[in-house]
């Protein structure tokens, strides 16, 4: 069951809230913003401090609709700060939708909503009469953090990887070679590849929680139950990763399964290592398929293992551990979704966003 909505929204007033330490924030994004909507509505933090303070006044204003700039944890930490304030509120104000611009690194939220490349233009289709749905969006709990994914394995590991090939490159001719999905292939070859080469796949156990487990087939239909507190796999591993959002950034489609908005995708992958590297289009696009991956929609999950695994997440390593919990967010966000709506025909039925004094959208935060 998916978390989207099938009635299309506009927004009237809208704010953007911009991490200024992500390199695409700049001074000059800030002035072609100020274009399509009031200077006084675009938020340019560079501390947590401001970015607290900002959302503080976002909250208070009741705006329709708030965009964040500079990555998916941009976004998180908008949402964390704007519960917050809504939990510390003595007048419940209405929460605001959120929406997410073409700003970060990865993009893994800003793709799968559709917000375009061109942020102006995603600005724009916000403000037409059936300018997007709304997406009911349950995120990753991991170690404290919200994130859209993390994991064990192939995917952390390789971000360790690309750290490491960026610090090793930076200031020198070949510097480009550690930037971006250049950088994250570069790193995979030089160094990840190797690894599983040269190194056996640590052996995992993985338990689920205390909410009935699906192991998904081919379509993603459901082929198996497990009960609470079941074992779901025990043996060696490439990667152990979960997420509710079906990529891992720049197009990269991790988990073909993770939009049901009521489950995580788990995903488990044993496959030689000579078989991932040629199948590494299918894989992007997430149409892979084989007897050695595994692909379970979980609610809880936690990952055993006697030795150290790398962890990440978000994209950001985290350091090596022995188990790790994951947990689906109790709590959703409201999501600005344009990629229905850019498709819509001439005379589809629009829908104006909730008055401020309605708490249809505050009941389900």
């Amino acid at each position: 069951m998916s978390g989207h909505t099938n009635t299309y929204h506009s927004a009237k007033r809208i704010a953007i809230l911009l991490n200024g330490n992500a390199r695409k924030v700049t001074q000059a994004l800030v002035d072609q913003l100020s274009y399509t909507v009031p200077r006084k509505d675009i938020y340019f933090s560079k501390t947590l401090e401001e970015a607290k303070r900002f959302c503080q006044l976002i909250y208070e204003r009741e705006y329709d609709l708030v965009f964040t700039g500079g990555g998916d944890g941009t976004l998180l930490n908008g949402v964390t700060e704007l519960q917050r304030c809504h939990e510390q509120a003595v007048t419940k104000r209405r929460f605001p939708v959120l929406g997410v611009l073409h700003l970060g690194t990865g993009n893994a939220v800003a793709g799968f909503l559709g917000a375009r490349a061109n942020i102006t233009k995603t600005i724009q289709q916000a403000q037409k009469t059936q300018g997007f749905a709304l997406r009911e969006q349950h995120w990753v709990e991991v170690n404290g953090e919200s994130t859209p994914f993390a994991g064990t394995g192939l995917d952390s590991l390789m971000i360790n990887h690309y750290k490491k090939l960026k610090d090793q490159l930076k200031d020198g001719p070949f510097a480009f070679l550690g930037e971006g999905l250049r950088g994250y292939l570069s790193a995979l070859f030089v160094y990840t590849t190797p690894h599983f080469f040269t190194q056996p796949f640590p052996e995992i156990e993985v338990f689920n929680g205390n909410k009935p487990a699906y192991l998904l087939g081919p379509k993603g239909d459901y082929v198996e139950e497990f009960a609470p507190g079941a074992r779901l796999y025990k043996g060696p591993a490439m990667m152990s990763s979960v997420s509710t959002v079906p990529c891992f950034g720049y197009g990269v489609k991790g988990f073909p399964f993770a939009e049901s908005g009521q489950h995580m995708q788990l995903r488990l992958a044993f496959p030689p290592v000579l078989e991932a590297l040629i199948n590494i289009p299918r894989i992007c696009r997430g149409t892979y398929r084989s007897k050695k991956l595994l692909d379970f929609h979980v609610e809880e999950v936690t990952v055993r293992s006697d030795e150290l695994l790398p962890l990440q997440i978000g994209g950001d390593p985290k350091g090596y551990h022995h188990e790790v919990t994951y947990k689906l967010s109790e709590k959703a966000t409201w999501l600005a979704d344009f990629r229905a709506a850019q498709q819509l025909p001439a005379r589809q039925p629009t829908k104006s966003l909730p008055p401020a004094n309605t708490t249809d959208i505050i009941s389900h935060i």
